[in-house]
């Protein structure tokens, strides 16, 4: 069985992922792959090629920056899917 724990800030999704963790279940944390996807050379690369190097800080790629260009562009969210989602999902799938 495969269960999904989604919800807004601070509604709780932490305080179920370790009440499962502590009954042992195994958790696929699904924002924490996100963010090492992130860290990936080849996905870090892809990324200032396509956002400019406006989105590295201390040369990684800056969440809060890249987050500020995508906020209202509908066409450059999408493109940001199209990079990072083929990553993080091949790696759900591995887990």
């Amino acid at each position: 069985m495969v269960i999904g724990i989604t919800g807004s800030i601070a509604s709780g999704k932490s305080l179920v992922t370790n009440y499962l963790l502590n009954k042992n279940y195994k958790i696929i944390d699904s924002d924490k792959i996100s963010h090492d996807v992130l860290l990936l050379k080849e996905v870090k690369e892809k990324l200032i090629d396509n956002f400019s190097l406006k989105i590295i800080t201390n040369n990684e790629i800056d969440r809060k920056k890249l987050g500020s260009i995508i906020f209202n562009d509908k066409e450059k969210k999408e493109l940001l899917q199209s990079i990072v989602f083929p990553y993080i999902l091949n790696e759900i799938n591995n887990q």
